[in-house]
């Protein structure tokens, strides 16, 4: 039952996004084209308005998930497909689960989209040499692997957004657990969710510096100076604390979820 929902949410999601997706790439690849033509101002502004078109559109493909992903859960739960919905004979739990594994499906899907445009837009023989001397000085400079830095800048970035996705859904199913203005109690959640979050993560930070003094130097001092070391630990501490919220907000959302719900 699992795979069926998953199906429609993700249809349901991909409905418009794969719209962003598309012009992304048709947006690209036109750009790429016109890199093609005489060099000149006239093509090179031109060029540029495509390639910029473009990466708006996969970028607002990314706010796109995060904002059906939002939609579709309040509609499917709470709206008046809900009243359908309730009457199958699914678990809650299966519900959520298949709304979480489908925005994190396509908001994965983005990124390689993303990816892909950059590609198309940027890579030649000028950006591969530049992008060589310019990983080389930052692995001189840093002293350890560029790769493994930007594997976990581009993880970070996703669980991240798989962590705004997941305080709005913890948003939603407390607001809506209320009779009145359940939008805007709804906001307030999720508001407080992700506020609390961030102060967790900023208190064990400055707590950490008193353990760390490259950590305390980077924080405190003017002129800081940043170690691989440390800025893979950072990065690393960044993967764990979103992994951790995003469990522990999918679980209290589930633990009220089973309580009931609210229709509209």
């Amino acid at each position: 039952m699992l795979k069926k929902l998953l199906k429609y949410d993700l249809r349901w999601l991909l409905k418009i996004i794969v719209i962003f997706h598309g012009l992304g790439l048709f947006f690209a690849c036109i750009g790429r084209l016109i890199d093609l033509l005489p060099d000149s101002l006239f093509f090179t502004i031109i060029s540029g308005i495509f390639k910029g078109t473009a990466i708006s559109m996969v970028v607002s493909s990314i706010i796109n998930t995060i904002i059906r992903s939002w939609v579709r859960f309040t509609n499917n739960l709470y709206k008046d497909e809900s009243y359908l919905t309730h009457t199958l004979p699914i678990k809650k739990e299966q519900h959520l689960l298949s709304k979480v594994l489908s925005s994190i499906i396509v908001i994965g899907i983005s990124v390689v989209i993303c990816v892909i445009s950059l590609v198309i837009m940027y890579l030649n023989k000028d950006t591969i040499e530049f992008i060589k001397q310019s990983l080389n000085i930052l692995s001189q400079n840093l002293n350890g692997s560029i790769v493994l830095l930007i594997i976990l800048v581009l993880i970070v970035l996703f669980l991240e957004v798989v962590f705004i996705v997941l305080c709005g859904i913890f948003g939603i199913v407390y607001g809506h657990s209320y009779n009145q203005k359940k939008l805007f109690k709804s906001f307030v959640f999720g508001f407080i969710i992700y506020l609390i979050s961030t102060l967790i993560t900023l208190t064990i930070l400055m707590l950490s510096t008193i353990f760390i003094k490259d950590l305390h130097t980077i924080i405190f001092s003017t002129n800081p100076v940043v170690t691989f070391g440390l800025l893979v630990g950072l990065l690393i501490f960044a993967v764990i604390i979103y992994t951790v919220y995003c469990v522990i907000i999918y679980i209290l959302t589930l633990n009220r979820l089973k309580k009931g719900v609210n229709i509209d």
